[in-house]
């Protein structure tokens, strides 16, 4: 059963950058509105509070879960604490919408599906990409074989970061790594493409940290294989590409926000715009495709209004609305599987190949 109103009340755990980008986009969608935050800085919730409208600024979660006015949760504390504010918000009787990664392990993660299941609430991990307009559109030139059979996938997403041990992206007790910061959004829009794939091979670097600093995944399914590749120790190109037998899609940089899909169909403009096209013509490439001006290339743009979050957003609200307690493009299950996929690269002995 629904809620029966038109609009979701968000309350908001965590008053930084995510945690703003959640309430600037609220204003972008239809069925969403943030009433309540709560952070372990007093100070950041305040200003929060005072910056979108005069929110009930509450002092700890147990506040914001008793709190009538929240009809529903945002979780966007470090990784470490996804899993265990989740199971709290579901057993409070909240749904939630929880940050990347759902969890920072496999079990943790089937511990919140399980959590789910007994309270039948809705729960799902914000992997916002896969709700972007061009994902749609992408999925829909799959089903309908504008490139043919599918023959090859690339993807890379590396930003550096130079080596802070207190940083949660190096830090072990933060859930820090690039696998849980960056691959995730490999693993999982290649899992929701794809779906389950038949084998995959690994190898990571660890960081002083021990946290993986770098890493390369390959998963095969039939008739290809998706080579991935995610990092701190460098930026990258982080586009992401299909190729087929007539031609190829290529979520532009950074594909994590897909603000636009080319469409090529030749394979000299693959490779420069693709997920290796570091070159001097690529970045060439990459200039003139800013007019329609190069043969066999179309430019599908997906431009969207703020950070890219309403569409998620939008989604959850009016799941829970209805009532539903899954996610039909990002469900728990999916969630589970990709965090058993960086548990078994993570249980390998790291090497050093970069």
């Amino acid at each position: 059963m629904g809620l029966g109103k038109e609009q979701v009340r968000w309350g908001v755990i965590g008053a930084g950058e995510i945690g703003i980008a959640f309430a600037q986009d609220i204003a972008q969608t239809r069925h969403a509105v943030v009433t309540a935050i709560t952070s372990r800085r007093e100070d950041r919730a305040r200003l929060y509070a005072e910056r979108f409208g005069g929110l009930a600024c509450l002092p700890d979660l147990d506040a914001l879960l008793a709190e009538e006015a929240v009809d529903a949760v945002y979780i966007a504390t470090p990784s470490s604490q996804h899993a265990e504010q989740t199971l709290r918000a579901l057993s409070a009787g909240k749904p939630v919408l929880v940050e990347k990664p759902l969890a920072v392990s496999a079990a943790e993660a089937q511990a919140v599906l399980d959590r789910a299941r007994q309270t039948g609430l809705f729960a799902m991990e914000a992997l916002w990409t896969l709700f972007l307009p061009a994902l749609a559109a992408l999925r829909a030139h799959l089903r309908q074989g504008t490139i043919g059979r599918v023959k090859a996938v690339r993807g890379q997403l590396a930003y550096f970061k130079p080596e802070d041990p207190h940083s949660r992206f190096f830090s072990p007790t933060l859930g820090g790594g690039a696998l849980l910061d960056l691959g995730i959004y490999l693993i999982a829009l290649t899992l929701n493409l794809f779906g389950t794939p038949k084998a995959m091979t690994s190898r990571w670097q660890a960081a002083a940290t021990g946290v993986d600093l770098c890493a390369q995944m390959g998963l095969a399914y039939d008739g290809f294989e998706a080579e991935l590749a995610c990092g701190f120790d460098r930026t990258d190109t982080n586009r992401y590409v299909i190729e087929g037998e007539t031609g190829a899609l290529i979520i532009d940089q950074p594909f994590i926000a897909a603000p636009r899909l080319f469409l090529s169909r030749y394979a000299g403009l693959t490779r420069e715009l693709g997920a290796e096209g570091n070159g001097l013509a690529g970045r060439i490439l990459c200039k003139l495709t800013a007019l329609p001006i190069v043969p066999g290339l179309t430019r599908l743009d997906h431009r969207y209004v703020g950070n890219g979050l309403s569409f998620e957003i939008d989604a959850a609200s009016q799941a829970i609305l209805a009532g539903e307690t899954r996610s039909a493009i990002m469900p728990l299950e999916r969630s589970v599987e990709a965090l058993s996929l960086l548990d078994r690269i993570r249980a390998q002995p790291p090497e050093r190949f970069r």
